[in-house]
């Protein structure tokens, strides 16, 4: 059965948000649980401290037409353990790739007004011809998934399945992806869902300009991947071209490779912190230093 979990406002905070603070709290020592039993302590403290450096970290927000029933988070619990035993139409591919990855979902609706920490504007400035669902929508369904990365990147089909579940069991006039903002009709993203993901389906690269002097070159999606996003700061337009042409190796080496923090070297690059505030970063990010 579905597991459900409290989705707490640092886990929303534009879902985007990496939950800061001081280090975890270290429990005393206990005895490893017997195989075959639920290890509670680790879900305790998973639950607590939320994703983890080397987790995957996958959101989707799924937009519904009306506000959120009573007890309709168990509701929903019950439609996504269904989708995973009987998928929808066309999705048994994806449900297969995602193994079990039901018991480690959490599903949580909510109503869409002020007291939401999301931040509305911005995803509907993204959204093109589905700006308009997103604004008529008065409830909203989080599906999240922050664990180890499953093989084939089952964690990203498989919360895409509960996503499609969800949207269809409550009319969700949009699926949109909480690391790139992408928002998709429900049927177009369960289209999307067949192929094993990628770097180049499920990663978007976006220049931002800091200034009219300097540009910043940063990658959404990674999260998902397991992997930290990658950014290039402090470049000129004019060597834009030359700055994507620096980027790209590292980026392709961090999403092939094993997972890199700051201090790393990866495909001959030095890695470094980031300049961008936390609020920015979906989950990690290391930075690159951009061509001279």
């Amino acid at each position: 059965m579905l597991k459900l979990r409290v989705f707490s406002p640092c886990m929303a905070m534009f879902v985007l948000t990496a939950c800061g603070g001081p280090g975890p709290i270290r429990a005393p020592e206990t005895a490893a649980a017997p195989a075959g039993v639920p290890d509670l302590t680790a879900q305790l403290q998973a639950a607590v401290h939320g994703p983890q450096p080397t987790d995957a970290v996958v959101t989707y927000a799924v937009f519904t037409p009306q506000p959120p029933a009573p007890h309709q988070d168990t509701k929903l619990a019950q439609v996504v353990d269904a989708a995973f035993r009987t998928p929808p139409a066309g999705l048994d591919t994806a449900a297969r790739r995602a193994g079990p990855l039901a018991s480690q979902l959490s599903v949580t609706a909510a109503p869409i007004d002020a007291d939401l920490p999301l931040d509305l504007a911005v995803l509907e400035e993204q959204a093109g011809p589905l700006a308009g669902a997103l604004a008529g929508a008065k409830g909203v369904v989080f599906v999240r998934y922050a664990g180890k990365p499953l093989p084939d990147h089952g964690q990203i089909s498989g919360a895409g399945v509960a996503a499609v579940a969800v949207a269809q069991a409550l009319g969700g006039v949009a699926v949109v992806d909480l690391s790139t903002f992408e928002a998709r009709a429900p049927d177009a993203f369960a289209a999307s869902l067949d192929a094993v993901p990628t770097l180049k389906s499920h990663v978007r690269i976006v220049p931002e300009a800091r200034s009219e002097t300097e540009l910043v070159l940063r990658s959404r999606g990674m999260a998902r991947f397991g992997r930290p996003d990658l950014e290039m700061a402090g470049f000129a337009p004019p060597v834009l071209g030359a700055a994507g042409a620096a980027y790209m190796p590292v980026l392709t080496a961090l999403f092939e490779g094993p997972h890199a923090a700051v201090g790393a070297t990866v495909a001959g690059v030095a890695l470094v912190a980031c300049q961008s505030p936390p609020e920015a970063v979906d989950h990690e990010c290391v930075g690159m230093a951009p061509p001279k």
